[in-house]
């Protein structure tokens, strides 16, 4: 099921139809229109195109750096539990 969410951005007004399954959306939305105005008014000679775009590849990074350091956690965190798991057996062993 679609439902339909209305926001302004930049003193303009949309509409957009999502999916009812995502949770968050109003939390999304106002991330979205804080990287908008950030990069907006960091530069007003950007136009509209160029100010998405920048935005686009902003929240991209950001998600692959939050990927890479999940990824280095679930590591550091696998290789601490099986060094844990050797010190506990080895511990064992010696009783």
């Amino acid at each position: 099921m679609k439902k339909t969410i209305e926001f302004n951005l930049l003193g303009k007004s949309y509409k957009i139809k999502v999916s009812e399954n995502i949770k968050n959306i109003d939390e999304l939305i106002s991330y979205f229109i804080k990287e908008v105005e950030k990069t907006y008014f960091s530069d007003k000679n950007k136009n509209d195109v160029q100010t998405m775009i920048l935005v686009c590849l902003n929240i991209l990074n950001n998600f692959i750096k939050l990927q890479k350091e999940h990824k280095e956690l679930k590591e550091n965190l696998n290789s601490n539990s099986l060094n844990l798991i050797d010190l506990i057996d080895n511990k064992i062993k010696e009783n």
